[in-house]
């Protein structure tokens, strides 16, 4: 895993050059990282949609998406596979709120981890692993990475350069010394590997060395790699496309919400009610 040591030096390239040299890198990493037959963890946004785009000029894709109704994921996905012309190859996974209750001590005991952050994440990607299995996958790619590099948060907005570039470091290191944990045991559980092209050494090494500005730009957060996915020919609407974070588009954080009220815990307690569940869960 690459990690980020201190601030590096940014380069004084044009947006041009920058597009340029971040295009091959991009294209770099989904090679090396290609397997004959790939699954995508796809919520249609902008990341693994170009993922799977580039995934599917090198090897077989099939997309892999995980939502509870009426959340945003549940008709992004179906609108980005279409976009992609992949819609045979979108395989949906409808979660249901009894499904989740049910699967909790199972992911709890997984990832090790009673946290309401870590929990909503890793329900749609541990959901997504398993039905990749059952279809015979051994691999699957994500776009996991991409918002703490190139700036994709919403709270990301209100901050100067400074504090942006702080907050960039710290989160990157967050992910790679806790969340990346949390997202290979959901994954490796359900005896798939989890590969992330964001996460190539050499790609990371270059996009810390470019200036925030081109970051976020224009009120656009993830500027430079949405410009860069347009110059590699993503679909327009799926280049521009606004996501919410995974907890939230994938509906699971509402669903654990509601289910905790079900269980006598009030709306602001949905984590003393996760905390509850660890004295059945053996850690692993």
């Amino acid at each position: 895993m690459c990690q980020i040591a201190r601030v590096p030096e940014k380069n004084n390239l044009t947006e041009e050059e920058t597009i340029e040299i971040l295009s091959k890198l991009l294209v770099q990493s989904v090679k090396k990282l290609s397997f004959p037959k790939t699954a995508i963890a796809f919520s249609g946004g902008v990341d693994s949609s170009l993922v799977a785009y580039l995934l599917d000029k090198e090897c077989t894709v099939e997309l892999f998406t995980t939502s509870i109704k009426s959340s945003h994921d549940r008709t992004a996905a179906p609108n980005a596979a279409a976009a992609l012309q992949m819609s045979e190859r979108l395989h949906t996974h409808h979660l249901s709120e009894s499904e989740i209750e049910r699967t909790l001590p199972e992911l709890l005991s997984v990832i090790g981890s009673t946290d309401l952050f870590d929990v909503s994440i890793a329900f749609p990607l541990y959901i997504a692993a398993r039905e990749a299995h059952y279809k015979g996958y051994e691999v699957m790619c994500s776009g996991q990475g991409a918002d703490e590099l190139f700036a994709g948060y919403k709270r990301y907005e209100s901050m100067d350069s400074a504090e942006l570039e702080r907050n960039l470091m710290k989160d990157f290191y967050q992910m790679s010394h806790v969340s990346l944990n949390r997202d290979y045991k959901s994954s490796m559980a359900n005896r798939v590997e989890l590969r992330l092209p964001f996460i190539d050494c050499e790609l990371t090494d270059f996009v810390c060395k470019i200036p925030v500005e081109l970051k976020i730009k224009n009120n656009i957060r993830k500027y430079i790699l949405r410009k860069t996915a347009q110059s590699l020919g993503l679909p327009e609407e799926l280049v521009w496309a606004h996501k919410k974070a995974a907890q939230y588009s994938s509906g699971v954080y509402k669903a654990l919400v509601r289910i905790a009220r079900k269980n006598g815990y009030k709306k602001g307690e949905v984590q003393q009610y996760l905390n509850s569940l660890e004295s059945g869960v053996a850690t692993i």
